[in-house]
């Protein structure tokens, strides 16, 4: 998808006022932005409290810092001038200004940095900004996905680097890197957040059996400062590797494997070629996180609840996603990739790329559902408007390709029916929406439209639990009921915007299908895919 717009020198100009690792994880736009415009002087506006990271992007060239911490307490504590915080950010926002920026992307998608994007003069300005009092994205389809499923607990199609690299209008690719060095074998094993550890206990136990296994390796356990005195609990002091991000950088070239959870680290080995091996429990989501380098081995939870929301405490009596991930299903992934084998991969997944998306494949069992939501969602993040056609024909060909072996006719029989069932189920959906307007339209409407409403509710909920990989589909319609605003118009604006959504969905969806179909009766590889599962029925 590369291809350089120009050699003319630019100023661009990034807004990173995210988290830590979110932070580290921009480093791949500032590499995209390279190769998009070459030689333009790519700068970040970021949080001061991770200015440690200025060490491990040598893409960016100028960093401006936002106290914001400071700015917090200013205006929280009472003998503090509100005014200073002011005064702080009108010399900022003039000194970027000063800068006379060509292009301003907000790769943040907060209100604060919606604000922060209304003060920045450009020539031209890409993301969230405030728009009638309120954060907007007026620009494409991709931007309004972003903000849907990122602000808050929204589940996800994309990677969360494949959306903002689409939203931002920025051409990408998801490397392979390998370094060949083969030193370490390092364990984070402890994370920011309680629900995302694996626990120290079972890292304990998998360092003994790592060592056992591989007692010519080097195993070292990772932590920060801060965390030291809890790591040194279970392991001795020579075991422990606490370093600042710079060090760590520089060790993970030479390392063989990392071990971890949902961190900043895994997105720093993955950006030098390290191995690794992610364990995805609670709130984190391999879907939109995980490490963005071709061929990372992730481990998720299999418990039911998982993922979680990222704002919720575990609402299970013990920590059911730790335990759905045993020390010898770990030991014996971390073993595959040491040794380079490729069987027995039981819960394993990999991070893939498949029609030019980022993909997280199960490597036992391929999800044909996932491939076709994913395919769908982006035809219709992509469509302009006015624009009938899509190059749906070629697309089904490559996942049929892709899949190959995978792809089970009665895996696609069920999916195919549940769309089907799914078509259905809108129609009956745009039914009731008819009468809920028809409703609004009477003399004395708040009796019959409260009536109407709760059906339109019940409906709602019963095709949501039926269609279940599809549910995201409902996402609008979903949260347009749960807002139940006291004008009728708005409600019903509401509703007609996520019914518009969730038919295109659906439509696309079963164009997918029926090229999938035509290609299994008359194609070269939908023959292959048939006469394997002759094959294996006959077997069976």
């Amino acid at each position: 998808m590369a291809g350089a717009r120009g050699a003319c020198a630019m100023k661009i100009l990034v807004l990173s006022l995210l988290r830590l690792g979110d932070v580290i994880l921009h480093r791949e736009l500032a590499q995209s932005l390279k190769n998009e415009y070459p030689g333009a002087q790519i700068d970040f506006v970021i949080d001061d409290q991770f200015r440690a990271v200025k060490e491990l992007i040598p893409e960016v060239s100028k960093w401006h810092q936002i106290p914001r911490l400071r700015w917090q307490k200013i205006l929280v504590e009472r003998k503090q001038s509100p005014a200073r915080a002011k005064f702080e950010l009108q010399k900022m926002v003039a000194d970027i200004g000063a800068e006379s920026y060509d292009l301003v992307l907000n790769a943040t998608h907060s209100r604060f940095s919606a604000r922060l994007m209304d003060l920045i003069s450009a020539k031209k300005k890409i993301g969230a900004q405030m728009i009638n009092g309120k954060v907007g994205t007026a620009s494409n389809r991709w931007q309004q996905y972003l903000n849907e499923n990122f602000s808050g607990d929204g589940r996800s199609r994309f990677h969360y680097l494949e959306l903002l690299h689409r939203s931002l209008e920025i051409s990408f690719t998801v490397p392979r890197r390998r370094n060949q060095k083969k030193d370490s074998i390092y364990l984070q094993v402890l994370t920011s957040d309680e629900k995302k550890n694996w626990g120290l206990n079972r890292y304990f136990e998998l360092f003994g059996r790592l060592r056992a296994q591989f007692p010519e390796k080097r195993i070292r356990v990772l932590c920060s400062p801060a965390e030291k005195k809890q790591v040194q609990n279970f392991f001795s002091e020579e075991d422990i590797f606490c370093v600042d991000l710079l060090s760590l950088q520089k060790s993970l070239v030479k390392a063989e494997l990392l071990i971890t959870g949902d961190t900043s680290v895994q997105h720093l080995a993955a950006q030098v070629g390290c191995r690794t091996l992610s364990l995805f429990l609670g709130s984190a989501d391999p879907v939109k996180t995980a490490p963005w380098n071709q061929g990372a081995r992730i481990l998720s939870a299999q418990s039911p609840c998982f993922p979680c929301r990222h704002s919720d405490p575990c609402s299970q009596r013990s920590h059911l996603c730790a335990e759905s991930i045993p020390v010898g299903e770990v030991l014996r992934s971390a073993s595959r990739i040491l040794l380079n084998l490729k069987e027995e991969r039981h819960q394993e997944q990999e991070v893939k790329v498949q029609q030019r998306h980022f993909f997280i494949e199960n490597l036992e069992n391929p999800e044909l559902d996932a491939r076709v939501e994913q395919l769908a969602w982006s035809f219709y993040l992509s469509r302009e408007p006015g624009v009938s056609f899509l190059p749906l024909a070629s697309s089904a060909q490559d996942l049929m390709r892709d899949l190959g072996p995978h792809f089970v006719l009665s895996d696609f029989e069920q999916s195919y029916h549940r769309a089907q069932e799914f078509q259905m189920g809108l129609e009956e959906m745009q039914r009731r929406i008819r009468l809920l307007q028809q409703c609004v339209l009477q003399k004395d409407p708040k009796k019959a439209f409260q009536a109407q409403r709760l059906l339109v509710r019940a409906g709602l909920q019963k095709l949501t639990l039926q269609v279940g990989p599809l549910s995201d589909s409902l996402a609008r319609l979903n949260f347009a009921m749960t807002r139940s605003p006291q004008d009728h118009f708005i409600l019903l604006k509401e509703l007609r915007a996520g019914l518009e959504q969730a038919l295109e969905l659906a439509h696309i969806r079963l164009q997918i299908f029926a090229h999938l179909q035509s290609l299994m009766k008359g194609g070269q590889d939908g023959r292959r895919v048939y006469e394997l599962n002759q094959e294996h029925s006959i077997e069976t």
